[in-house]
Parts: C-alpha cells; sequence; structure tokens
C-alpha cells in the first residue's frame, strides 16, 4: 500500500527557544536509544550526569519515568530551560574552579598561534618577498 503526506511548512516554529540548535541536540539525544527513559538517553546523548537530568525534568514539571515519545515540543523547550539553568548554576559555584583552567587555556592558544604565524612567516618564501617590497611607489 502507498501513502501520502502533506507537511505544512510554518511561517514561524512550532516553539520559542533561545537556543535552536541546543534543542535540536536534546531531542536526538532524547531518542538517540530505543525503549529508554528520557533521563536515561539524554544523559548518556549529552553526556551529563543521569541525576542532573532527572532533577531538570522535575523542575520542568515532568515525570522522573517519562519516555521522550512522551514528550511535547513545549516539554522538551521546558527541559532545556532546566539543563541551561542547571548549567548556569553549577559554573557560577564551580567559577573559581574553572576560570584558572578556561584562562590557562587562552593564553595556550594565543600563544599556539603566535607560533603559527612565525613559522609560516619564517618559511613561506612568497609572503617573504611579498614582505620586502613597497606596498606603494611614489613618483
Amino acid at each position: 500500500t502507498s501513502s501520502v503526506i502533506q507537511l505544512k511548512i510554518r511561517p514561524r516554529p512550532a516553539v520559542d527557544t533561545p537556543d535552536e540548535a541546543g534543542l535540536f541536540r536534546l531531542v536526538r539525544a532524547a531518542f538517540s536509544q530505543r525503549r529508554k527513559t528520557a533521563a536515561n538517553s539524554v544523559a548518556s546523548g549529552l553526556g551529563v550526569e543521569k541525576a542532573r537530568v532527572a532533577k531538570a525534568l522535575e523542575q520542568a514539571g515532568l515525570p522522573a519515568a517519562v519516555r521522550p515519545e512522551q514528550l511535547t515540543l513545549e516539554d522538551f523547550c521546558a527541559l532545556q530551560k532546566a539543563l541551561e539553568m542547571d548549567k548556569k548554576t553549577f559554573l557560577n559555584l564551580k567559577r573559581s574552579e574553572i576560570q584558572p583552567f578556561i584562562e590557562e587555556e587562552i593564553v595556550v592558544r594565543y600563544h599556539f598561534q603566535e607560533a603559527g604565524i612565525k613559522i609560516r612567516l619564517r618559511y613561506d618564501d612568497q609572503l617573504r618577498e611579498a614582505l620586502t617590497k613597497p606596498l606603494v611607489t611614489l613618483n
């Protein structure tokens, strides 16, 4: 048998979210494992602790044992918001521990980039030649 479906494109998305890509990641993670609860599949798919997802489900007003197929788009948005708030809370609580690592990473990346430019300048004959020629000739 054959079936025909008609898709209607909405003028606006069905739900409003500040992070559309994050919402898609959450939905993909939720449906990434068969016959699992949303807490298990989201935790596994996003690489976060199950307890964190369970807490976010509770904050979103959703049952702990809910399955992804039972969730509406609005439920996914509420879950996303709860997970985001949890992330902000975590970052605020751990700021003093995290900040030195971030600062070190920025410094390392800057020096790595600077070293790469110096190496390219040293071994790029065309670039060296271009730099020795005047940019403008005055008559």
